[in-house]
């Protein structure tokens, strides 16, 4: 441009790199992140992986399924004692039936036998507290 003379400017720079942005790094959170651990060593309490990682992750759910399972027999364990129990209780309230009508039987025995041992005309209450005058 000055003096006439036309002078083209058109810098060119070529650059080639590689940047390797921390591969040591980026393993060794993997690390981390995977199992707790840095080049081998357990992470320390202030670390954001620990109890954070997948290692520990699976050992709290195989602990939770051992939990899990120890839980669902004590429920069946529990279930076949209810069931137990309601068998018992069946019996037992069978037999409470049977006694409570074999009382009455003897009750109603017995009022006969004191009709019959003291004769007519005495006042008397029935098995089901009614009172009469036998005849």
């Amino acid at each position: 441009m000055a003096d006439g003379i036309d002078v083209e400017v058109n810098p060119t720079i070529e650059m080639e790199m590689e940047v390797d942005m921390g591969s040591a790094s980026s393993e060794s959170n993997a690390e981390a992140w995977a199992v707790g651990e840095r080049k081998g060593v357990p992470v320390n309490e202030s670390d954001q992986t620990y109890h954070n990682n997948a290692k520990y992750y699976a050992g709290k759910t195989a602990e939770d399924r051992a939990a899990t399972s120890q839980a669902e027999q004590a429920v069946a364990a529990g279930v076949n004692t209810a069931q137990e129990a309601v068998g018992q209780a069946q019996g037992h309230a069978q037999a409470a039936e049977t006694a409570a009508d074999e009382a009455r039987e003897a009750a109603q025995e017995a009022a006969e036998t004191v009709v019959a041992a003291q004769g007519p005309g005495l006042c008397y209450v029935d098995s089901e507290g009614i009172p009469f005058v036998l005849e």
